[in-house]
């Protein structure tokens, strides 16, 4: 995620050490939970809150009427504040998404950013819409900016962007329900090289 450089200052990276380099194709049985829970040819509207992926796209595809890729953190830098790129996210006359991908969206944002992001994807979601996102719960000083492009139904690829970053506050898996009201958790998995895999649903 390199837009997170233009507002979180970046100590030298000899002070910040970070994990080793986690670039390459993953598991990702969350993903493959959620995509498994879509009836194939349905007539869905995802929302994916990363850059516009071929592989992504691929993927959503057979679910979906219609998929909008809107990348948060480039919204974030054409509008000036995070509130505004949220708000953003809703287009007037669009219906509400019922499959949210927001990857590591929340990973190095402070509390009350995380939750004016999840009560913008509230705002957007409509009830029962599916929510799929990762977390950084590697034991580190720092947080990882991530790609991350759909290789299949049940493999990502990773890709850093950036030197790693402090995070502003360490999410911990307690803290996960209470942060993504109104969704709840359904699904969570643990993943390799620190990174924890979530489904939610809308209430």
């Amino acid at each position: 995620m390199a837009w997170l450089r233009s507002r979180v200052s970046e100590p030298p990276a000899a002070t910040l050490p970070g994990p080793p380099s986690v670039d390459g194709v993953h598991a990702a049985p969350g993903l493959a939970t959620l995509i498994d829970s879509l009836a194939p040819h349905a007539n869905r509207t995802f929302l994916d809150l990363g850059p516009a992926a071929d592989g992504n796209l691929r993927c959503y595809k057979p679910f979906a009427r219609r998929v909008r890729f809107a990348d948060l953190g480039t919204m974030w830098a054409t509008e000036g504040s995070l509130a505004d790129a949220v708000g953003a996210l809703w287009v007037s006359g669009e219906e509400p998404y019922q499959v949210v991908l927001a990857w590591n969206v929340m990973d190095p944002l402070a509390p009350a950013q995380r939750a004016d992001v999840v009560a913008g994807l509230a705002d957007v979601a409509a009830p029962g819409a599916r929510l799929h996102f990762m977390v950084d719960m590697a034991d580190t000083p720092s947080v990882r900016r991530m790609r991350f492009t759909v290789v299949d139904r049940a493999h990502v690829h990773w890709k850093e962007t950036g030197l790693p970053q402090p995070p502003l506050a360490r999410l911990r898996p307690a803290d996960i329900e209470r942060i993504i009201h109104p969704f709840r958790v359904q699904h969570a998995f643990v993943l390799r090289d620190g990174m924890r895999e979530y489904v939610a649903v809308r209430g």
